[in-house]
């Protein structure tokens, strides 16, 4: 039996076999996402440009040519393909995430909004999740405005026009959202909104939010934990991925991260989906 050459230098490399299958079958020129640590953070490896740095774990892109080198570089002490996140990561993908809880959900909440003295006030929550109604009565100020600080939808197609650090998705602004929110159709006038994400009994973003962070301001709500707080919300999402139920991958993970960091400018926050 023949030995290919990926098997070949993942026997002398111990390149990540994700990322093995990922660079034979992609041609030397295709640029691919992976995550990489460092020895020291300061000496990144010719060929991986970095995204996103987090002291020395850094997400980046790299032209699949080049793999076998930057994992070879002695500086690098791990190179791993993106993998994919979501429900199947915690067993949930078997049953309805809203399969008839709510009423032990609320039971939780209004606990813990009885129990706790804090409302968030001068922090953030962000929440990594999918589907947000952004226009929910919840997520409003009482004057109409949103509470968002800010929103990135990272699968819908990228606007030049509209430019990111990370070159794909669309983030919207607090001004933008306002707008949206002025018109009789704020989904359409901002070009995002629940619907392809809901399953007919509500879209896992809003739920969760909602619970983290809502201000009860919607007719038979109750308040969520930090219902004084400021909110990001990611819609987390590849377009390589064909099911709005996928929440992604790694990378996309580590740099929802990394754009919440800095959209924070020093506030403290708390990333408050609780499947991650």
């Amino acid at each position: 039996m023949s030995i290919s050459t990926t098997e070949r230098l993942f026997a002398t490399t111990n390149l990540d076999p994700a990322l093995a299958e990922a660079v034979e079958a992609a041609p030397a020129d295709r640029i691919l996402e992976g995550i990489i640590r460092l020895e020291d953070p300061d000496q990144v490896p010719a060929g991986f440009r970095v995204v996103s740095r987090f002291h020395r774990i850094c997400t980046g892109r790299f032209a699949a040519g080049l793999a076998w080198t930057i994992r070879r570089d002695p500086n690098v002490l791990s190179f791993k393909m993106s993998r994919l996140v979501g429900l199947h990561d915690d067993g949930l993908r078997s049953r309805d995430p809203f399969d008839g809880r709510s009423s032990d959900i609320q039971s939780w909440r209004g606990a813990a909004s009885e129990r706790l003295p804090f409302t968030g006030r001068g922090c953030i929550v962000a929440a990594l999740d999918f589907g947000l109604d952004f226009a929910h009565p919840n997520f409003l100020n009482a004057d109409g405005t949103t509470r968002l600080l800010a929103l990135w939808d990272q699968g819908a197609a990228y606007d030049p026009a509209h430019p990111n650090r990370f070159g794909y998705g669309r983030q919207y602004t607090p001004a933008e959202i306002n707008a949206a929110l002025a018109t009789a159709d704020p989904y359409q006038a901002l070009g995002y909104g629940p619907q392809p994400s809901d399953s007919g009994k509500g879209s896992h973003g809003t739920h969760t939010l909602d619970i983290a962070a809502g201000n009860g301001r919607a007719a038979g709500s109750r308040p969520g934990a930090a219902c004084e707080a400021g909110l990001i919300f990611v819609h987390l999402s590849t377009r390589r991925l064909g099911t709005s139920e996928n929440l992604g991958d790694s990378v996309r993970l580590l740099e929802a991260l990394d754009w919440v960091d800095e959209t924070a400018r020093g506030r403290p926050w708390v990333e408050g989906n609780p499947r991650f």
